[in-house]
């Protein structure tokens, strides 16, 4: 396979590790099976709290949800992989948690 093929297979696969964990989460959070942490009112009002200066802050807020709901629900959807080892850019992340923050479920 050439180098900008599976560059481009990295990157497609990438995106849609972090926009599948954020979404699974959205639904659960706006079906009543998690507490809001990402909402677009929860990560407001969590800004508010404990401010930030860049978005880094978000990563941590973004893996702790993961982590903790794939402590809940252990479907395999939040166990490591290649793709979470990846430095993501935190805008992009805050970009996609913003989005879907926005929509109910």
């Amino acid at each position: 396979m050439p180098e900008e093929e599976r560059l481009n297979f990295f990157i497609k696969e990438a995106s849609s590790n972090v926009i599948n964990k954020v979404l699974f989460i959205r639904i659960l959070e706006d079906k009543n099976f998690l507490n809001p942490v990402l909402t677009k009112r929860s990560v407001e009002k969590w800004k508010d709290l404990f401010g930030y200066k860049d978005y880094d802050e978000i990563m941590t807020l973004f893996r702790t949800a993961c982590g903790n709901t794939e402590k809940k629900y252990n479907g395999g959807l939040f166990v490591l992989n290649p793709y979470d080892k990846v430095e993501y850019e935190p805008s992009v992340i805050k970009k996609i948690i913003d989005i879907l923050g926005e929509i109910n479920f």
